[in-house]
């Protein structure tokens, strides 16, 4: 009796000494997968942003070397604006770039030539002076609403040069475009909101920017001297020419679309808004 109860008992150990085997068998094999998918993770981030919504509904363009690593958001914004957004590593991490006029060479599906637009840059809340997240610029009417290859030839992003080269559909397929320009631009700038009121629009001859400012040149100046007048979206040197009255003011701007983004501003975000005695070079 006593020798059967002793083999029972040497049998139910070696069950046991089986089952924690095979346990931490398991354990370890589940501890290396994730390590290895870890691993993968971290040598493939491009992969791992293309699973990620893009911030506005753009495009994701990488960027950079062994040394750093750089993301570029770009998109066709009302069917007439191309806008680009700079961020880090991460798509949540904003990358805060020196101030730059950018000139993209832009060529439209079955296009002969490309064609230069320059894209000014447009800072966000917290950019700082001398930063900007976001550049943009107004596509000449034979770009517009068609797909497009972009090629900016020198970004700096973070003190060092990049070019950048992306292709980006029509309005269509980013969401903020509409078929009919027009019919949009005067929905939204002949429309009361935030700090734009009736007696600004009037006061703008109830003319949309585009229309009132028709064939004007813009002569973009990034390097305003001190106590010269600003374009309050892209701090570069404001031309008198080109002005536009909100919340009972006047403002002036470097051009045109930059009168429609100061607008969308006072509509939307109405505590950015600043008289116009502050956006002043100091």
């Amino acid at each position: 009796m006593a020798k059967q109860r002793s083999r029972f008992d040497e049998r139910r150990m070696r069950q046991w000494r089986a089952c924690g085997v095979l346990s931490l068998a398991g354990v370890l094999g589940l501890t290396a997968l994730y390590l290895g998918v870890s691993f993968f993770r971290k040598e493939a981030p491009d992969g791992d942003h293309a699973h990620q919504r893009a911030p506005h509904g753009g495009v994701i363009v990488s960027t950079g070397d062994d040394g750093a690593h750089y993301h570029v958001e770009a998109l066709v914004e009302r069917g007439s604006t191309l806008k680009l957004y700079t961020f880090g590593e991460d798509l949540d991490e904003t990358l805060r770039v020196d101030h730059q006029i950018l000139t993209a060479q832009v060529k439209s599906d079955g296009g002969a030539e490309p064609i230069p637009v320059v894209l000014m840059p447009m800072p966000q809340s917290g950019d700082g002076e001398g930063k900007a997240s976001r550049f943009f610029g107004k596509l000449p009417e034979a770009l517009r609403g068609k797909p497009l290859t972009v090629h900016v030839p020198a970004f700096d992003l973070a003190g060092r040069q990049f070019q950048l080269d992306f292709t980006v559909n029509g309005p269509e397929k980013h969401g903020g475009g509409l078929p009919d320009r027009g019919d949009a631009e005067e929905m939204f700038l002949l429309s009361v909101g935030g700090k734009y009121t009736q007696a600004d629009i009037q006061a703008n001859g109830g003319m949309t920017p585009s229309r009132r400012y028709s064939g004007f040149e813009a002569d973009h100046d990034a390097k305003p001297r001190r106590g010269q007048r600003l374009c309050p979206i892209s701090l570069t040197k404001a031309n008198r020419k080109c002005s536009w009255n909100v919340n009972g003011k006047t403002y002036v701007f470097c051009c045109p679309p930059c009168i429609e983004e100061f607008v969308k501003r006072a509509k939307h975000e109405p505590q950015e808004i600043n008289d116009p005695g502050m956006y002043v070079k100091r």
